[in-house]
């Protein structure tokens, strides 16, 4: 079993002459929490979108729990949970609706999973989705991300519109109920606050090309290889006292 969940090489994305993504060379190992930090436009979504296959690399590789983006596109897909940055789904469908159209795409799918999701965040599932709150458009994306038994799910931003409350609820759910099976969460986000407080690994990237990386303290590991170390669960999520410095990003606000 290959121990990398997620392994680019010299990742390239080309719009025009822009390098939105420039030779990333990204390591995730199997059963953590991978944190990748950027400001906006840094090149954070379209990296998730290449690895996904929403868009094609122009140079590089990349494979996604083994499979390569080119070839097994299908098989990462039927793996993989999926929180998209803008949290659009059916309008006129209520959740209730969108979770009887999803259910069948998926083998590993638990409508248990679905009823405890629903009254854990307090998901109103017979409203039309295009009548929600932007907080409860997230928590369905959630909801389905994590009720489709995934071995990886891929946030990106996944605190849109969440309150303080129901962010720290989510973090934990993703820890108690995902990592701890040996999953893997890839969070994309440009807050520092959530990224730190369960992150095992931290990559920050700007205009397209990693900056820093490196073993979050919070995982009792500081050295700065990208190997496949064990990966030791804490049982709580206790407050962070460290604070990441990025000197070759000026002014950078996270």
């Amino acid at each position: 079993m290959n121990d990398l969940v997620i392994h680019t090489e010299g990742l390239v994305k080309l719009f025009g002459k822009t390098r939105a993504v420039d030779g990333l060379d990204l390591k995730v190992p199997r059963g953590s929490v991978y944190g990748f930090l950027g400001r906006n436009g840094a090149g954070k979504t379209t990296t998730v979108k290449t690895l996904l296959g929403l868009l094609r690399p122009s140079a590089g590789s990349a494979q996604v729990l083994g499979y390569d983006i080119g070839r097994d596109l299908i098989a990462i897909l039927e793996r993989t949970g999926f929180v998209p940055e803008n949290k659009m789904l059916f309008g006129t469908l209520t959740p209730a609706q969108i979770v009887h159209f999803n259910q069948g795409y998926f083998p590993k799918w638990s409508n248990a999973l679905v009823a405890r999701y629903a009254d854990l965040f307090e998901i109103p599932m017979q409203t039309p989705f295009s009548r929600l709150s932007l907080g409860n458009k997230t928590k369905v994306c959630h909801l389905l991300a994590l009720c489709q038994g995934a071995d990886l799910l891929i946030l990106d931003e996944p605190s849109i519109g969440l309150d303080p409350v129901i962010t720290d609820l989510l973090l934990r759910v993703l820890l108690e109920d995902h990592v701890s099976d040996g999953k893997t969460v890839f969070l994309s986000s440009h807050q520092l606050a959530e990224v730190e407080r369960i992150a095992d690994w931290v990559g920050i990237i700007d205009k397209g090309r990693f900056c820093w990386k490196r073993a979050s303290r919070t995982s009792g590991r500081t050295t700065g290889s990208f190997g496949p170390p064990a990966m030791p669960r804490r049982p709580s999520l206790p407050p962070i006292s460290w604070r990441c410095k990025v000197p070759r990003i000026s002014g950078a606000i996270w």
